[in-house]
């Protein structure tokens, strides 16, 4: 008899049908086999909703019996006593931050008192009285100093020449010159010093020891005004 012919295809292929009528059977599913398919699906379907159904009704009842929904009164209580607690922090929150206010305003006030305007137009009119006598003694100690030494340069000069008196005279003027520009303060300051004063307008001259609350004020030579206050760390 023939033999059937086998082809390479035949070998490699995943599936083999001998005939077309075979391969459409091997293609399509049975309509058996769908009804019972989808039956299954559904009845999986319908499992996974009624199990889902009861894990929800069992929720539900532990829900249900909690305290809220048998006593939803008591949540709103618990939240009111909540509320007052915020309310009462709040409150005392903001009476010390006005106890707080307070103090500021007070040691503004205090400050401002002792640096009242006609306290601080006495103040600096003691301290240019203070200024005044200084200068004045200085300069009559200059004057006799001068005095001084006009009179003996006059001495020299009526024993010297006229051409030696001028010169004798005008070393006297530059001297004299000299002294004047060191006794004037604006030199000291032009020298990196500078003048400090208390409350009182008084010149500090010696160890200071400064109490809180104190107000300094220190000259440059460009009169330029630097007033600071004495704060003492508290710990």
């Amino acid at each position: 008899g023939h033999e059937v012919d086998v082809t390479i295809a035949d070998m490699v292929a995943d599936l083999r049908a001998a005939t077309p009528t075979a391969a459409a059977e091997m293609a399509v599913p049975l309509l058996e086999d769908l009804t019972v398919y989808v039956d299954n699906a559904a009845k999986r379907l319908s499992q996974l909703v009624n199990n889902q159904l009861e894990q929800y009704q069992l929720q539900l009842q532990q829900l249900s019996h909690r305290g809220f929904f048998n006593r939803p009164k008591d949540l709103i209580h618990y939240k009111e006593q909540t509320l007052d607690q915020y309310i009462s922090k709040l409150s005392k929150l903001l009476i010390n931050q006005i106890h707080e206010s307070n103090k500021q305003l007070e040691a503004s006030s205090n400050i401002l008192k002792k640096i009242e305007p006609g306290l601080f137009i006495n103040r600096a009119k003691t301290c240019v009285s203070e200024q005044e006598i200084q200068l004045n003694n200085g300069l009559e100690k200059f004057i006799r100093e001068c005095n001084h030494t006009l009179e003996q340069q006059t001495v020299r000069l009526r024993s010297s020449s006229p051409k030696q008196r001028l010169e004798q005279q005008n070393q006297l003027l530059n001297i004299t010159e000299k002294r004047l520009v060191n006794l004037n303060p604006k030199k000291v300051l032009n020298r990196g010093y500078s003048i400090t004063r208390d409350s009182n307008g008084r010149i500090l001259t010696q160890s200071y020891k400064p109490k809180d609350g104190d107000i300094l004020k220190t000259e440059l030579a460009d009169d330029t005004i630097i007033e600071s206050q004495i704060i003492k760390n508290k710990k």
